[in-house]
């Protein structure tokens, strides 16, 4: 899953963006507690089937957060949103937008390989 514009602030919390690798990680962005994106977005893509092109990028770029999401007006997500708070500003939200949602917790932290 690639990301793009996640030179966006993230509040109070610590923001992790993730890769897709085999499922690994179901998210673009999982906040821990409240989270924000100031403009950019998020969508998806699959290496094996080529290079990245924006036009034909997916929608699985997903933003998971266990408090508030606040984006900003300008914010496409091209995928779902849900916070474990309320949701603010999701017109640019292309998927669900599901507000108070159950706690998750956070994803592992995976050290990375030796030698590459």
């Amino acid at each position: 899953m690639v990301s793009f514009g996640l030179a966006a602030a993230v509040s109070s919390a610590t923001a992790q963006s993730f890769s897709w690798a085999n499922g690994l990680f179901p998210w673009a962005v999982f906040g821990q507690s409240s989270s924000s994106m100031g403009g950019g977005g998020t969508d998806s893509w699959d290496s094996r089937l080529g290079p990245y092109d924006p036009a034909t990028a997916g929608s699985n770029g997903d933003l998971v957060s266990n408090g508030d999401w606040t984006l900003n007006n300008s914010t496409i997500v091209k995928g779902d949103l849900s916070a474990g708070g309320n949701a603010f500003n999701t017109a640019g939200v292309t998927g669900t937008v599901t507000a108070h949602a159950p706690q998750l917790p956070a994803p592992p932290v995976l050290a990375c390989p030796a030698g590459g």
